[in-house]
């Protein structure tokens, strides 16, 4: 075993001593593929990390544009984007990302998606090209605590904040 992969076992026990090794092993193999992966293609191994992370968290690495040809046919009413189906289209043409906001409970960490405060968590797609941004926005028995956050949602979605809201 080489150096850095004694290196990535000792850590790994040290920050989570809990973590099987069975585990720690997949870690090493997931390195070593990377690993691979720039050695034999030529391929950076920050871009990979980043195309890695993007995928991971269900992210689009492409801007979506309004093109049909992205979209198929989901029921009578709305088609699903094939690259994020997060993205769907109404029979209107009109566009929307569903996970715009994502809300947290302070008390649970529950993270959900819905209405809070009149403010939805799907927000319409008023721009192309279109990168599907998720803000995480605190709340607490179902009032707004991250108003911060949700202001940057609503500038970035080119929504609307209500006054009372604007705390």
């Amino acid at each position: 075993m080489s150096d850095w992969k004694k290196i990535v076992e000792y850590e790994l026990s040290i920050l989570y001593p809990e973590m099987e090794y069975d585990l720690t092993k997949e870690i090493i193999n997931i390195i070593e593929h990377i690993k691979e992966l720039e050695e034999n293609y030529n391929f950076d191994l920050n871009e990979a990390l980043f195309c890695f992370k993007q995928f991971a968290q269900n992210n689009n690495l492409l801007a979506i544009y309004d093109d049909d040809s992205e979209f198929e046919k989901y029921d009578r009413e709305l088609y699903v984007h094939k690259r994020n189906p997060a993205v769907l289209k109404d029979k209107k043409g009109n566009i929307f990302f569903l996970n715009s906001i994502v809300w947290e409970d302070v008390d649970t960490n529950q993270k959900y998606c819905g209405e809070v405060e009149g403010y939805t968590s799907t927000q319409k797609i008023k721009e192309f090209p279109f990168l599907p941004k998720t803000f995480i926005v605190q709340v607490k028995n179902g009032k707004i605590l991250d108003c911060e956050t949700l202001k940057k949602a609503a500038e970035y979605y080119k929504f609307e904040i209500k006054k009372k809201t604007q705390k």
